[in-house]
C-alpha cells in the first residue's frame, strides 16, 4: 500500500505485517497510484520552488528505483487507465487542465481540457465531468461522442464494473445522477443528502453497484 503524505518519504505499507518503508523524493509528494499489475507505482510531486513544474514519477513497486520523471506543469491528482497504459495529470494551478501522458513510453501525449475523469473498463472511453456537462469522449483522441447535462456542481464520478452506467455525484443538490454509457443519456437519481462529493463503485452483495460519500 502506498500512501501520499507529508512525510520524509512516500510510506509504502506491507498490509500483511504492517511494516513501513519510505521511497525517496523530491519536494512535496501530491498523488500516488499503482499500475493495474502492481509492477510500478507513480506519483506527482512539484518543486517547493512554484510556479516551476512538476513531475509525475514512474518507479519499481518493490524497490521505489526511479525509472522516469516526466516534467507536467504543476502537478495536482492523478489518474490512470484501467489497463495502466495512460496517466492523466491535473494541473493544480486552477485550470481544468490534464497532461496526458503514455505509461509505456514516459511522453506526453497532449493536454485536455476536462473536469473529474473516470474510465470504462476496457479503457477506451473517457468520461468527463465538467460543471453542468458529462462529456463521453475516445480515450485514444480525445474526441467527444456526445454529452448530457448534469449539475452546475459536480463531485465525483465513476463507471460501473461492466461499463453500462456512469454514475455522477451532484454536489450540493446531495444526489447521485446515472447516465447510460452506449446511448449517452439520464438513467435517472437517486437523493443521497448532504453534498454528495465522490463515488466508488465495487462489487456489493448484490453486484457492482456505486457508494457515494457525502
Amino acid at each position: 500500500m502506498y500512501v501520499a503524505s507529508e512525510s520524509a518519504g512516500l510510506p509504502v505499507i506491507d498490509t500483511a505485517t504492517n511494516a513501513i518503508t519510505y521511497f525517496d523524493y523530491n519536494g512535496f509528494l501530491i498523488d500516488v497510484q499503482a499500475s493495474p499489475d502492481g509492477k510500478l507505482v507513480y506519483w506527482t510531486e512539484q518543486s517547493s520552488i512554484r510556479p516551476a513544474p512538476g513531475f509525475l514519477v514512474i518507479a519499481d513497486a518493490v524497490t521505489g528505483v526511479v525509472q522516469k520523471r516526466v516534467t507536467v506543469p504543476t502537478p495536482g491528482s492523478l489518474r490512470l487507465t484501467p489497463d495502466g497504459s495512460r496517466a492523466y495529470v491535473a494541473d493544480a494551478a486552477g485550470i481544468a487542465s490534464h497532461s496526458v501522458v503514455d505509461l509505456t513510453t514516459g511522453t506526453v501525449l497532449s493536454s485536455i481540457t476536462a473536469g473529474a475523469l473516470a474510465f470504462s473498463p476496457d479503457s477506451t472511453r473517457l468520461y468527463d465531468a465538467r460543471p453542468s456537462t458529462l462529456d463521453f469522449r475516445v480515450v485514444a483522441t480525445g474526441e467527444s461522442l456526445g454529452t448530457a447535462p448534469i449539475s452546475q456542481t459536480p463531485g465525483g464520478i465513476g463507471a460501473t464494473l461492466d461499463g453500462t452506467r456512469i454514475v455522477v455525484t451532484n454536489g450540493a443538490e446531495g444526489a447521485v445522477s446515472f447516465f447510460d454509457a452506449a446511448t449517452r443519456t439520464g438513467a435517472g437519481s437517486v437523493p443521497v443528502g448532504g453534498s454528495a462529493y465522490d463515488v466508488a463503485i465495487g462489487p456489493g452483495p448484490a453486484g457492482p453497484g456505486p457508494m457515494a460519500t457525502s
